[in-house]
Parts: C-alpha cells; structure tokens; sequence
C-alpha cells in the first residue's frame, strides 16, 4: 500500500491533471479508513472531472462513514445520474436510507440494484434486513428465495440466508421449517472466522 501511495504521488507530479489518479489515491485512504484525506482527493477529482460517477460514489461513501449523510445522499444521487448502469450506486444510496430509518426507499434501491445485477448477494441480503426491520417477514422471506435460487451466493452467503429463514421461521414457531433451514446450512462452522456478520449467524 505505502508503494502504491507513493507511485500514484510519482504519477500526480508528472501530470496533475488526471482525475482518475486522485481517485485511485482516494480509494487507498478509503480503503485504510482514512476518510478525511480520502475525501480531499475525491475532491480534486472531481473538480477535473466533475462527472465523473465513481468519484462521486466515492466521495459519498466517505461522507456516510463520517456521518454526514446530506452530503452523502446528494453525491450518491449524483453518481446515479452520470451512470444509471452500475448497481452498486444504488445498493450503496439504499445502505444510507436503511442506516436513517427509511426502509420503503432503500427497498426501492435495493430493488433497481437488483434488476441491473441479479446477482448482487450484498443486495439481497440488505433487502432481506430491511424487510425484517419493517415486521415484513413473509416478504423477507421470498427475497432469501431469490437469493438462493439466483446461483449467485457463495457458501458463506448461502448460510447466512438459511440461518436467516430459520430465525424467521421459529418467530411463528414453524419449527419443521426451521430444522431444515439449520440443517441445510450446517457447513457455516467453517466460515465463522470470515467476519463477525458470519460469527454472530453461526
């Protein structure tokens, strides 16, 4: 990572005027949770190239991490509007509403991700807690039917949407139900290292 910091500077000294450098440098310092100098080259990335969707979504997501989520909402808006084609602009702008509370419009979000990418499982699965959080449980679970029957998931991802239905089930005591959806994702003892998501679901 300090190499690549330091390549990208060599970079930006020979021509400082390529946004998709400050970008690239942006996601450095993104990626290290470093989001106050992250955002600072978003910035000037988009001020070379104010359309520039990527940066917009960046710049967004440093603001969402950082807790200023007006900021956040208008450049995920603006991310859309320069590319309506990349899925995870929306599942992002979704993952902003469903953290203020607005689950039928991060639904939405989650929604018209899902219709660029049927394979999105990080959509699926915030779709499917977005349902639980709004006492919708019949409709959580046909979004985990669809996840499952999309092929896209990874084992891990697998279990943690079986593990999900069983919690649903005993919720109304269907406790055959929940037998078999425990039973169907026994192999998560060995993903339980992934995370603390697949930790808690194990």
């Amino acid at each position: 990572i300090d190499k690549a910091i330091v390549a990208f500077e060599e970079a930006i000294a020979i021509n400082d005027h390529h946004a998709p450098t400050y970008n690239n440098l942006g996601n450095i310092y993104l990626n290290k949770e470093a989001y106050e100098t992250a955002v600072r080259f978003y910035a000037k990335a988009l001020k070379l190239k104010p359309l520039m969707a990527q940066a917009h979504n960046n710049f967004a997501l440093c603001h969402y991490k950082l807790g200023d989520h007006d900021v956040a909402e208008a450049h995920y808006k603006k991310a859309i509007l320069n590319d309506a084609k990349i899925f995870e602009f929306y599942s992002n702008l979704g993952s902003l509403y469903a953290a203020q509370g607005k689950f039928d419009v991060a639904q939405e979000m989650y929604i018209k991700s899902l219709e660029i990418n049927k394979e999105n499982a990080k959509a699926y699965w915030s779709s499917f807690r977005v349902q639980l959080y709004s006492h919708r449980y019949q409709d959580a679970l046909e979004i985990a039917d669809l996840a499952i029957m999309s092929q896209a998931l990874a084992d891990h991802e697998l279990c943690s949407f079986l593990v999900g239905k069983a919690i649903v089930f005993l919720l109304f005591e269907h406790f055959e139900e929940a037998k078999q959806a425990i039973e169907q994702s026994e192999k998560i003892y060995q993903f339980e290292h992934i995370s603390s998501h697949m930790a808690n679901m194990t």
